[in-house]
């Protein structure tokens, strides 16, 4: 148990931090106030998750006032990037240095210019090869610049390449005996110990799990639910900051986390990942037994595909063309779609048709020249009946193998039954509506960083 004049020593140390980025990185105060601050005694350095930023309390104490500014903002980045959210194979030490040049490239176009700081040791912000613009790179593509791995070196050897640790990217709770000394809203006064509340007791095995027998879809649902969370307050502190130049000259920070954002927006959904989990769930054509080595070099181990199946059913693509429908939708829709296509190449064939309170009748297309020849039509009011409708009276035999309806979502939903069993996908490009059956995936292009959130 820590003393309180050491909380409150700590407390006072990271307040003063965050005063400081008020002045000079506006946006980078705003959004550290939506962490809590917890003191975690066998820890060596500094992690974070979606709720709170864990530190060696002696880690802390150390800390020169520029050092803890750039720590901190280390960890926003690691957030604003959404690097604690990669899956569990991809926060390894190899993964965790190349988003850290990521990171310290990107602070140190922001202002945070020094190489080097007498308590974090050097800041390593490039690849052996000094490329310009390497936070442009992908961490894979950064990994490849160096020739050895991080593993041929003992553990204490790889610590030192590293300002923080990602302990706890991945983990949800608080580990037991550690101390909270900044909560939401701050306490003013006193402390919280983590033994025994708060889902803290994990059983000492610092898993940070708790114990409230949570299972995996609740964590996944947790985890999208924060992860929208922090697309909208990062928007809120660019806008509430665009304006707002730092003292010291460095420039907008805001206008530059905003291009961050926006070259984020600019990622296509991985639809080769999406369709084949999708199909995966609701079509028994798959089998593990071979897996499928056309993707062998991807991040997912992928099902062996029935190909014949995959030919022969295609996918019916639906599109929204109601009023309410802008222009600049429609152009991302048919852009995904495009995108569907190149990444299958070849594989994909499908129809597309539109609808608003009828439906267009659905053409059929297996390349990028087939789809730029289709036409939307529409412009009237939004009627979901009028799908199943068709697909009702059109596909007495030979159903999809499954629908993709794109849409804003603002109509009633007909009943599943509508559906005549064909598996349906929707792709709603509205922040809050979701649909009551099928399986619906968010398109958020126009201001958040992420390509979908599954709902």
């Amino acid at each position: 148990m820590m003393t309180n004049q050491r909380i409150i020593r700590l407390r006072t140390k990271i307040q003063e931090s965050r005063s400081r980025l008020l002045s000079s990185f506006p946006a980078f105060s705003m959004l550290s106030m939506y962490l809590r601050y917890i003191a975690v005694p066998d820890m060596k350095k500094i992690s974070v998750n979606a709720e709170n930023v864990f530190f060696s309390p002696t880690f802390l104490d150390k800390l020169y006032p520029n050092e803890l500014d750039f720590v901190l903002c280390h960890q926003i980045m690691h957030i604003v990037l959404e690097h604690i959210w990669q899956p569990f194979d991809r926060i390894d030490d190899d993964f965790h240095l190349a988003y850290d040049i990521i990171v310290n490239a990107l602070l140190d176009k922001m202002g945070f210019e020094r190489d080097s700081y007498p308590h974090l040791g050097n800041i390593i912000k490039n690849v052996p090869q000094n490329i310009p613009d390497v936070e442009e790179l992908s961490p894979d593509e950064i990994m490849t610049k160096f020739s050895h791995s991080l593993y041929l070196f003992d553990k204490r050897m790889r610590s030192n390449f590293f300002t923080d640790e990602t302990t706890f990217w991945d983990k949800e709770g608080l580990p037991a005996n550690s101390t909270i000394i900044i909560d939401l809203p701050e306490m003013v006064g006193g402390n919280q110990s983590i033994d025994n509340q708060n889902g803290g007791n994990d059983g000492g095995d610092g898993s940070g799990k708790g114990g409230n027998g949570s299972n995996d879809a609740d964590t996944e649902s947790n985890a999208e639910a924060l992860k929208s969370s922090w697309k909208c307050r990062v928007g809120a502190a660019i806008s509430s900051t665009q304006s707002a130049d730092s003292n010291d000259g460095v420039g907008n920070v805001a206008a530059f986390m905003q291009r961050i954002i926006s070259k984020n927006n600019n990622k296509k959904i991985n639809w080769k990942r999406l369709l084949h989990e999708f199909l995966q769930e609701t079509i028994s054509d798959y089998s593990f037994s071979p897996p499928d080595r056309r993707f062998s070099d991807t991040d997912f181990f992928l099902p062996d595909l029935n190909e014949k199946e995959f030919y022969t059913k295609d996918i019916l693509f639906m599109v929204d063309t109601s009023s309410s429908v802008t222009d600049i939708t429609l152009s991302i829709i048919y852009s995904e779609i495009r995108s569907a296509i190149e990444q299958f190449n070849g594989a994909l064939v499908g129809k597309l048709g539109f609808f608003d309170s009828a439906v267009t009748e659905p053409l059929p297309f297996e390349t990028i020249n087939d789809l730029m020849k289709i036409i939307p039509y529409g412009g009237g009011g939004t009627n979901f009946c009028a799908i199943f409708d068709y697909l009702k009276n059109n596909y007495s035999t030979n159903l999809p193998a499954c629908m993709v309806i794109f849409t804003d979502g603002q109509a009633g939903f007909p009943p599943e039954a509508a559906a005549l069993g064909v598996p349906v996908l929707w792709l709603i490009y509205d922040p809050v509506i979701s649909a009551p059956w099928g399986k619906t995936v968010r398109l958020l292009h126009e201001f958040l960083p992420d390509d979908f959130i599954n709902l």
